[in-house]
Parts: structure tokens; sequence; C-alpha cells
């Protein structure tokens, strides 16, 4: 594997990095034998790899081309980087989503190492310990992250056959050194067996005169001759025992053979233990003090006897090292071997390979098969030296964590006690009298959340004690009270308990991160700050682990009822309802092709989207038109009709040149005092005509001190015919969609303000020569209004529900929205919580960019665009997902540290708490409205 670096716009080739025999990882001539190797599988199937310093990414690549031969052939000096960087950005990689990945420990860890690898490099302070280095960075941060697919399974069995072929190798290895190993063994014990009949290894004087090393093998040896003698002595003496007893003759016989061989064995040991003991005085007691004697002569035959028997042992004493060492690395590509096969069996049942497996009931990363010690302590991460401080209690730690983990889940249990004691108390009194609350034209049962019996208990002890004090529901508008937020209304949690709690772990998360990074530095080192940062985030994901669960099971009970009303209230109502209509889902879609006749078109309910996405009206061909405009001056109503008949003569022509013509007739309705004339011209001007079918309403209102009355009278009393002649009625005002056509009074009688005819999408409004201003509405028929999507209970859309194709396709197109948070709500950190979050607003923004690039619009997207695609997707949501993903948002909120504001992270969280602080803030309206 060739491994490329990019640091500071330059690229670097570091040496073919190889897995040397299968099992050993090998960087130029530096190896590393401490680590087990079960994950360096991947290195045999990977061909490079670059780590981008920079943008903080890791490319790799398994394929093999012509291409990459260049690459990796090419001199250093002459590496054509552009070309490689715009090779590896179409390969796979690793933390694509940069900011997704802030503050997090293991990936800070992982780029601070390959930076400094990376600048050494390019300094060009380049040996072995820097090499060894790289093996660490691929060992503990890389290679684990990999994760393999199914279309990687023909390289997975390439590497397969060259681990087996590799064994296969060792094992004929082994063979041929143990038949070898055993033939020296034979030879060695009849060279002893000879020596000792014609030496006399009993006597020191002999011992002495015999050379060092040949005593020292030849003292092992006899060591081991001895065991060996006193083990089969010991199943002589079991067999004799078994036939002492016997009174056969044939036994008998046996017994009195079996006891000769006893003996002979007897003095065999005797022999050799005298013999070792000799040795032993000679060669390993030389503080005992010796007579001058005369030596005996040496013969030329002993001489020679013991040089052959110690080339003999050197001998066997390599082949026993050499067949410990094939054992040892055998072992090493069996789990090889078996991290392949179980990479192959996650493809063929997942789809994809895991990567790395976590350690049971942790976080950390495992990465060995073997041991999972085995590796050098200087390779340890920022992680794993806090799991050895707490597994260790060094100083404490683990104690203090243990004490203050009970008391926090002491704490939770006792609120959560409380409230089960004394029940679930709301917060206005006519919804605690009545049990129920009023959508707009529709009655919603709701279950009462205070037993009868217990509310008896609560009103004769003093109902005032127990919680807050219950006034009157107000309206919104009501000078004497001010609104109330409806994220903060406790649901039978008191919300002192939950700040007093997610205080007092914030508390200890701060100093028990402090002291984590003071233990960890060095003494004579100031503690930087972004030590105790990392040492922050390490930390609470233990805590996290263990206080996550209760502290859920606390915020998920605080919201039930507030988020089970705001459901059915979602279930009753349209997405018009709440502000979002087709014009709003078509801005998403494509903003710059949304015109003032393409959305008035879509008002009138004619509108085909994938109609009007093949004829697009750019902002030239708006321009061109609107030199129709009128050319309006101050006077009077009359005179401005003359104005619009006279300059308008060609619209009905322009409406007609639009391939999407109008079905509807147009009732006009003038409400002022000229309204008879005025009705007439406009009516021959735009070319429309009264029908007592029509359903499109036209409407002139004077402002007045009840013009808003009127409008709201109007749209909760108007009725209107569907197709099949069943009379609708219109549920609430923000049913009705108002385009105000607002042209403003000048004081100056000689300006000339040109105002394009066809830009009736804003809100103008007109001035009369009285100087009173009037207002358009235009109000599109029902039976057209495609936003007017009901949900039901579990956030779909119910069967007989009228829904337009662009609505059903765009919501489509975000299916992976839900998973995330379904992967947030089961993650314990809050860090890990982020992340999920940001990942879901991020793919959010990609797929509205996706789908307008589709489109052929290239406009951005922008916040709001973003926020009203969340909350389309959060109205749809499963409900007990929804309930969940509220509770844990409120949560992460709470325990959120000051070191992450301004980054993506709290970009992503403001934005999705925006989303549901909308959807509160409309069901708050609806409900002052009732009251």
């Amino acid at each position: 594997m060739i491994l490329y670096l990019k640091f500071n716009n330059f690229l670097k080739r570091v040496p073919e990095i190889i897995l040397h025999q299968c099992f050993i990882p090998k960087i130029a001539e530096v190896t590393e034998t401490r680590i087990e190797p079960a994950i360096w599988y991947k290195v045999l199937m990977l061909d490079s790899m670059l780590i981008d310093c920079d943008n903080r990414r890791v490319f790799w690549t398994v394929e093999y081309l012509p291409k990459q031969s260049n690459f990796h052939s090419v001199e250093e000096s002459r590496i054509p980087v552009d070309s490689i960087l715009e090779y590896f950005s179409t390969q796979e990689s690793l933390f694509e989503d940069t900011e997704c990945y802030d503050y997090d420990t293991f990936v800070g860890e992982l780029f601070d190492m390959a930076a400094e690898i990376a600048r050494q490099y390019v300094q060009g302070q380049i040996n072995n310990d820097l090499r060894l280095r790289i093996l660490q960075l691929l060992h503990c941060f890389i290679l684990p992250k990999i994760k393999l697919k199914v279309i990687h399974m023909q390289y997975l069995e390439f590497a397969l056959k060259l681990v087996d072929q590799e064994l296969k190798d060792v094992e004929e290895n082994i063979q041929h050194k143990d038949t070898a190993k055993r033939n020296m063994e034979n030879s060695l014990r009849k060279q002893r067996e000879k020596m000792m009949q014609t030496d006399d290894f009993t006597k020191e004087l002999f011992v002495a005169t015999c050379n060092r090393e040949f005593l020292e093998f030849f003292l092992t040896h006899i060591i081991r001759d001895v065991k060996k003698a006193h083990e089969k002595l010991v199943l002589l003496q079991e067999e004799i025992d078994n036939l002492r007893s016997s009174s056969n003759e044939q036994n008998q016989q046996n017994l009195s053979d079996i006891r000769k061989k006893r003996d002979l064995e007897h003095d065999e040991i005797t022999k050799l233990q005298t013999v070792r003991e000799t040795i032993k005085n000679v060669i390993g007691r030389p503080h005992v003090k010796k007579k001058k004697r005369k030596l005996p002569k040496k013969t030329q035959d002993s001489i020679i006897f013991q040089e052959i028997y110690v080339e003999i042992s050197r001998r066997y004493q390599n082949d026993v090292s050499d067949i410990h060492e094939l054992l040892l690395g055998k072992l090493k590509m069996q789990s090889v071997r078996e991290a392949i096969y179980l990479t192959m069996e996650e493809l063929h049942e997942e789809g994809e390979s895991v990567g790395y497996h976590h350690k049971h009931g942790t976080n950390q990363a495992e990465t060995d098969i073997l041991d999972q010690n085995l590796r050098p302590t200087e390779w340890l991460t920022l992680e794993e030296k806090v799991q050895n401080l707490f597994d260790l209690n060094h100083d404490g730690f683990q104690s203090k964590f243990d004490k203050f983990c009970e008391s926090v889940i002491d704490k939770c249990q006792q609120v959560i006690a409380e409230r089960n004691m004394f029940g679930v108390l709301e917060d206005t009194k006519s919804e605690q009298e009545t049990g129920t609350c009023t959508v707009p034209g529709k009655n919603l049962e709701c279950d009462l959340l205070v037993t009868p019996t217990s509310a008896q208990f609560l009103n004769l002890m003093g109902r005032a004690s127990q919680c807050r004090r219950s006034y009157d529901s107000q309206s919104v508008h009501s000078r004497g009270s001010s609104r109330i937020d409806s994220l903060a209304l406790s649901q039978g949690i008191p919300q002192e308990a939950l700040e007093g709690i997610t205080k007092s772990i914030m508390e200890n998360l701060t100093e028990m991160s402090k002291d984590i990074a003071v233990e960890i530095s060095d003494e004579n080192e100031k503690v930087p700050r972004t030590l105790v940062t990392k040492m922050y985030i390490s930390y609470e994901r233990r805590v996290a682990e263990k206080l996550m669960p209760k502290l859920a099971e606390l915020y998920i009970i605080k919201f039930e009822s507030n988020i089970q009303s705001l459901r059915k209230w979602l279930a009753h109502v349209t997405l018009a309802d709440i502000g979002i209509d087709d014009t709003a889902v078509q801005k998403l879609i494509a903003p710059k092709k949304v015109s003032s006749v393409y959305i008035l078109e879509q008002e009138m309910g004619s509108l085909n989207v994938d109609e009007a996405m093949k004829h697009p009206h750019s902002e030239d061909d708006w321009h061109h038109e609107s030199q129709r405009s009128l050319r309006l001056r101050k006077c009077s109503l009359t005179t401005l009709y003359e104005y619009v008949d006279h300059d308008c003569d060609n619209m009905p022509e322009f409406f007609d040149h639009n391939p999407l013509e109008w079905s509807e007739d147009i009732e006009i309705q003038v409400n002022s005092s000229e309204g008879s004339e005025s009705s007439e011209c406009l009516e021959n001007s735009v070319g429309l005509s009264e029908s007592p079918d029509s359903q499109g309403i036209l409407t002139f209102v004077e402002e007045s001190d009840n013009y808003r009355g009127h409008f709201n009278k109007m749209d909760e009393s108007s009725d209107y015919q569907d197709d099949s002649g069943k009379v609708q009625t219109r549920s609430s005002p923000a049913e009705s969609q108002y385009v105000l056509m607002k042209l403003e009074k000048h004081n100056q009688s000689q300006n000339v303000h040109e105002i394009n005819c066809l830009s009736c999408i804003n809100d103008i409004d007109v001035t009369d020569d009285k100087g009173e201003k009037i207002y358009v509405e235009m109000r599109s028929p029902r039976q057209h209004r495609s936003h007017d999507v009901v949900f039901n209970g579990n956030g779909d859309v119910p069967a007989d529900s009228s829904v337009s194709p662009m609505y059903t396709n765009f919501v489509a197109c975000f299916d992976k929205f839900e998973g995330f948070f379904s992967k947030m709500i089961s993650s314990t950190s809050i860090f890990k919580k982020l992340r999920h979050i940001t990942k879901a607003v991020r793919y959010t923004e990609e797929q509205l960019r996706g789908i307008r690039d589709k489109n052929g619009d290239s406009s951005p997207v922008m916040s709001d665009d973003l926020l009203t695609t969340i909350i389309i997707l959060l109205v749809r949501m499963n409900p007990e997902l929804m309930h969940h993903l509220y509770a844990h948002l409120n949560l992460v909120i709470a325990l959120l540290p000051q070191f992450l504001a301004g980054n993506a992270h709290d970009y992503a969280l403001v934005t999705l708490y925006g989303a549901f602080q909308y959807l509160n803030d409309q069901f708050t309206l609806y409900k002052t409205r009732q009251s």
C-alpha cells in the first residue's frame, strides 16, 4: 500500500507499507511485532491511501489501475499533485462530513498526529521513529475505521488466498524443522549415553576438564532426562500398586518384571542426579574452595565428542526457537485469516463490514483479536489513557465517578417517584377541569391526566402547595399577561428539579475534566485548554453511559403531554394551517422558476408541477413582460380602472400564451363606495366572467377599523361546493391564502411608478382618491389546494386525502431523515447526539440542493428554506419518534457545554429547535384563539 500525506498544500509519498509474511506490519526496514495484526488484513487489499491534513479527510482505494502505477512510480519531486487529488476525490473516504466530527477526541488526535508526521516529512526529518509513528497512526486510528462493502468481496478473497498460501508454507516449514529437531534429540541422547559409559561424570576432577559451554548444554539435557525418568518411574510404580494385591500367578510374574524395571529406572535416576549435582558444583558453585589436585589428562576423542555435542546442541536450540517463532506467526496469521472470514460473513449478512467492534460495555475501539492489551504503552490513545485511570482507580477517579452517578440516579428516581405519587398537573385550569382541548372546527378528546380520586385528594390537601398556581386561560393578545413559551411548559416534572440535576452534572463534568487533564499531562507543563476540552468529551461519554437512560426518561415524561397535544392537533390540521402551502414547497424546489404568473396559476389550482417544470420562466422573461405595466398617478378609483382597461389589452392573450390555461372562473367582489362601477371595469379589463359555480374569489375590501374582522368573518362563514356538490366549510382563516396588491400613495404628484401587472403575488395596497387603502384578496379553490394535507395519528397521509404529487415526491426525497434521529436517540453521549443532528440537517440541505439541481435551479439553500423543509418533515414524523426526539433535543440543550457555541453543531441544533418552536407557537396561537 502506498501512503500519501497532504499538509499545507504539500504532497509527500511514504515508502510502501506491507504486511510482511501476512502478519508483520512493515514500512521500509521498520517492523512492529508487538501488536496483534488482525486489522492489518486491509493492507493486503488497499492499493493506496491519502491523508489530507488540511481538510481532515482520509481517502483510500483498493483498485489498481495503470494510472495509479504512474502516480506510485514517478519521482517524488515530479508527483502530479492535482492529478492525485482529483483521482482520490472520487474514491472512498472517511470523515466526509468534517464539521460533524468537531470536538471528537478520536478524530482530533488522528489528524494532530498525521499533521505532525506530514510536517516532518515536508521538512525532511525522516527516521525510523517517524516511520514507526506511521504504523501507529494506521493501526490505532485509520484501519479500524475503514468499512468494506460487497463490491470489495473479490479483494477480500484475494487477500484470503495470500494468507492461506502463507499458512501452507509456514506449516510445511514447521514440519520440516520439527523432523530435524527430533533427529537431533535422538542423536544427542545417544551421545550422552555413550559419554556417560566411557567417561566418569560423577567425579568433579573429570568434569572440571570439560568445556564450559559443553557442560552448560549437557547440564540442561541431564535435567530434562531426570524429569522424563521420574515420570517413567511414577508410571511403573502405579502399575506395581495395581498388581500388588492380585493372587493370579501371571500377575505375580508381571509384578516381578515391573519391579525390576522400576529398580533399574531408579538407579538411572540416581546416576543422572549425581551427574547433575556434580556439574552444578563445577560450573554453578564457584564459591566452594577446591583443593589443588592433578587433573586427569584429556583424550582427543573426548574433546572431539564434546565439540560435536556442542554444535548439534546449538542447531537444536536454533530449531526449537525457529519453531516457536513459526508457531506464533502462524497464530497471528490465523487471526488475520479469521478477521477476513468475519468481514466476509458481515458482507453476506449486513451488506457492509462494521470496520471495528466495541468492547462490551465501553466506547473503546477493539482492533485486536488475541490480546486486547498487546500493544506498546506509548501507543495508547487519549481514550485508552482515561480508561486506564478509571480501571486502576488512580487518585480515586473511579470512586468519585461511582459516587456521583449514584447520587444523580437517586435524585432522578426521587423526582419520578414524586411525579407518580401526585400525578401530572396541567398548567391551565380550563384543561384540568374539562380534560379536553379544542381545535378550530373539531373537538379532540384528550385523556385526563389526573384521576378524580387524586384530584379530590390534592384539592383537600391544598393544591397550591403541590404545583404552580393556575389561572384562567387568557388570550395571548391580552395586555395583562405575557406570552408563555410553549417549549418551557413543565408537564408534571418540576423545572427546578431538572435544572438542579443538569447543573450538578455540568459542574462535575467541568471539575473532573480538569483533574483528568492534569493527571495525563506532564507535571512540568501547563495544562492546555484544548486538552481540558478533550478530557471533557472523553469523560462525558463515560458519564452519559451511566446517566443518559435515566435522564432521557425524565425528559420524556416532562414533554409527554405537550407532544401528545401537539401531535393530536397536527393530525387534524393542514399544512396551510401552519403557514406552508404549495407555493412554499414550490419555492423550496425551484425558487428562481416561481414567478408571479406561475404562483398565480398555482393559487388558482390548475398547475401541474411536472408540466410547469417543462415551461420555466426566467427573470428576464418577466422583466420583458413588465413593459406592459400600468402607469399610475394620484387619481380616482374610476380613473385607475380606465388605465387598467387601456394599458392591459394584451393581458388575456398573454395568459392564453401560457400552455397552463386557467380553467376557473373568478368572482369579483368590490366593497367600496364605487363598487358597482369598479367591478364592471375590472371584470371587463381582465376578461373574467362571473358564474354561479365559481369557487375562486377576488375580493376588494376597504381598509377600516373592522376590516380584519370582516376578513375573519368572511373566512369562517364562506361555504363552497366541491365537484360532487357537497357543501364544504372553511375551517380556519389560515386555510385562505392572501395575495395583497399594494400601491403606495405618493406625496409628489409628478412621480410615475411602474408596477408589473403580473406581480400580484406581492402584498400591495391600492389608494383611491379619498386616501383610503384597498386590499386585494386572492382565494384559491378548495378542491385544487393540494397543500391541504391532513395527517393521521401516525404521521402518515390518509389514503383518501388529496395530496399533490409535488408534495409526495418532495417528501420522498428525504427518506433517510428519520434514520438519523433514531440513531441520535439510541446514542448516549451528548456529542454523538449532536453529530447525528448535524448529519440530519446536512442531509436535508444536500437533498434540497440536489432537488434544485435536477430542476435546473442553482440557487443556494437559505436558512429559511432549510427550516421550512424540516418543519414539513417533522409534521409527518412518527409520533413516538417525534416525542423522543423532542425530549432528547431539550436534554442536549440542557447539557450543552459553552465551548460548542458557534460551530456547525450549534447551527444544526438551533435549526431543529427552531422547527419545533415554530410548531409549538402555531399550536399555542390556535389554543389562544379558541379561548
